[in-house]
Order: C-alpha cells, then structure tokens, then sequence
C-alpha cells in the first residue's frame, strides 16, 4: 500500500506499529530495525505531524528509550496538546521514570476525557503494576463492560489472576485466549501459570512452542530454564539461563523488568554481585513494582542472601502476590522464616513446608 499511496501516512506508522509489535512479541531486533526506517520515512515526510510522533514515542518506549520519547512527546504537546493518546503516552513515560503518582493522575484526567475500554485498561495495568488491585479489577471491570469480548481485556484480566488471584482461573482464561488467538505473548504466560502450578512438562512443551513461533523473548527463555532448574535438568537449564541473559545484553536500554530478569539469571548462574547490582539498578527505577518485589525476593532467595530475601518476600505478599508464587525450592530456605509467615498469615496463606 505505501508503494502505490507512497503519501498516505497513517499506512507508514500502522506499519510500524505492526513492526514494533513483532518485535515485543518475538524480541527479533529485525523488526526493531524495520518500525525505525518506517517511522524515519513518516518523521521525513510529516515532522510536525502528530501521527508520526506517536509512533515514534511508541518505538522508544518499546526499546525503553526514555530520552527519545520524552523528546517526540515534548513535541506532540506543543502542536497538539489536548491530544488524548499524546496524555496516554505521558502517563507511561512518567511511570517509567519513576512518577507513579503523576502517570495515575494523568490516566484519571484521560479517563474522564476519553473513557474507552483501551484508557480503562491501560490505567488497570499501572495499578497492577504498583500493586493496586482492587482498584486495577474495578476499571478492569468498567472496561470488559464496554468490550466484552476483547481479548486484550481478557488477557489484562487472566494477567491480574495470574499474580493477585487464582491461577487456575488464569490458566484458564489463557487456554480460551490461545484457543482463538495463539500469539506468542499469550502462550508465554500460559506456560508460566502451568509452571506455578508444577506441571513443568506442560510448561516446557508451552515456551518450547512461543521459541518455534520465532520468538526470541529472553522471559521465555527464563521461564524455560527454570522449567528444567525444577525438573531437576541443570544442564539445561544454565544453558537456557545464559541464553537469556545474552538475549537481554543484546537488547540495548534496559528498563527496570529486563533488568528483573537479568538479575535472576545471573543468580542462577551463580554471578552474585553482578545479579545483585542488576537488581539494584532494576529497583532504582522502579521500586514500588510488584513483579520487581517479587524478583528481589527471588534473587536474594537464590543467592541465600536471607534477610534481604524476607524482607522483599514480605512486601511482595503484601502487595498481593499469590503465596504459590513462592511454592518453587529456591524459596525453601524462607519456610520456617518468621518475617514471611506473618505476611502469608495476614493474607490468610500456609507457607508449605520445606522440601
């Protein structure tokens, strides 16, 4: 279409947007590369049009270029401030650079402009994000309400179960988003709900088929690793590690979840200040993320660094974390732990015992 309507912009930056969604997706830096020369052309052809700045604000948000997109934004704002999806922008690039409060409140300014199930749900998925459930499950609600049968609302929800509820009933909700809908993103997160629930075979047969999609996501790769850690495969599974661990290296900027990541790795693979310094600059970024929490817990656990490693547990607990998410061994020196059975005793949980 662009070589026949080689003017029409919206067809370069839904062509970049497709790009950069493979690229999340499959982490191939091919497609990285394309969505940058097909936002190059737009930004030539239209530098002062706003379609062509949000696509490139999403690129660098994307490969966590909060420089670039702070730039790109700061341009949307002078030529159309009111533009709504320039506000949704603002509101991820503020949680990013640590300014919790200040991208919940531009969220709730967008919602009362522009209440769409895709604001309600981009507001939901901060407030998972920082540990805000009940609040996050309300504008879920609001917006599964607009759109019933929007699988990217089903996913935000199977999501929210995932970490704050039951998941069985996400695993469940995934199987029905794969069934009609087998993107890679999604079976990843079945397999990791089949990996909480012990079923490691299932779990690794899962990532096995995201990687044969073409995927090259290095939280695939962990979660495949620890497939074969828990199996009792650690061949396997330190080859899995360090081939994450080279995945997110390759990445370029580093926002605060792939630097979660690669601390686990390097804590695996038994690199103990290295994964601590990680994880220091992870946290640094964003302390109060609750996926974060957990991996510090996890991290210190794995590297017995025990006092450190209660202390995360319990905030993770606290936050809302399933207490299954600590049912894998690498936790097994936190079961007789004071500081974590009063945070699992005030969330109404039994820590299992050791095994």
């Amino acid at each position: 279409i662009r070589e026949r309507s080689p003017g029409l912009l919206n067809v370069y930056t839904l062509e970049s947007s497709v790009a950069r969604y493979l690229y999340r997706t499959t982490r191939d830096e091919s497609y990285h590369v394309h969505s940058r020369e097909v936002i190059d052309e737009a930004l030539a052809m239209a530098p002062d049009d706003y379609r062509s700045l949000l696509a490139a604000v999403d690129l660098a948000l994307a490969i966590n270029d909060l420089e670039a997109a702070e730039k790109h934004l700061e341009r949307i704002e002078e030529i159309a401030p009111s533009n709504p999806f320039g506000l949704g922008h603002r509101a991820r690039l503020k949680e990013l650079q640590g300014d919790i409060e200040e991208s919940l409140r531009i969220h709730q300014m967008l919602i009362e402009f522009r209440p769409t199930w895709s604001n309600l749900r981009r507001l939901a998925r901060t407030e998972v994000r920082q540990g805000r459930i009940e609040s996050a499950r309300l504008h879920l609600d609001q917006a599964i309400s607009l759109a019933p049968d929007n699988v990217f609302l089903q996913a935000s929800l199977a999501e929210l179960e995932m970490l704050h509820g039951s998941l069985e009933r996400a695993e469940e909700l995934y199987l029905n988003i794969v069934a009609n809908s087998p993107q890679p993103q999604y079976l990843a997160v079945l397999g990791t709900a089949q990996l909480l629930l012990g079923r490691y075979q299932e779990a690794r047969e899962t990532f096995h088929r995201v990687l044969q999609q073409g995927s090259q996501s290095p939280a695939v790769m962990l979660n495949l690793a620890d497939c074969y850690s828990l199996a009792g495969d650690s061949r396997e599974a330190a080859q899995w590690y360090e081939r994450a661990l080279a995945e997110i290296d390759a990445s370029g900027a580093l926002g605060p979840e792939d630097l979660g990541r690669k601390a686990q790795c390097l804590a695996h693979l038994g690199s103990r200040d290295e994964a601590i310094s990680a994880l220091d600059s992870a946290l640094a970024l964003a302390p109060n993320n609750t996926q974060l929490v957990y991996d510090a817990a996890l991290v210190y656990a794995t590297l017995g660094e025990l006092e450190s490693a209660e202390k995360y547990a319990a905030k993770a607990l606290a936050a809302g974390i399933d207490h299954r998410w600590f049912e894998p061994p690498w936790f097994d020196t936190l079961r007789t732990s004071q500081v974590f059975s009063e945070a699992s005793a005030k969330k109404g949980t039994k820590p299992r015992s050791g095994s």
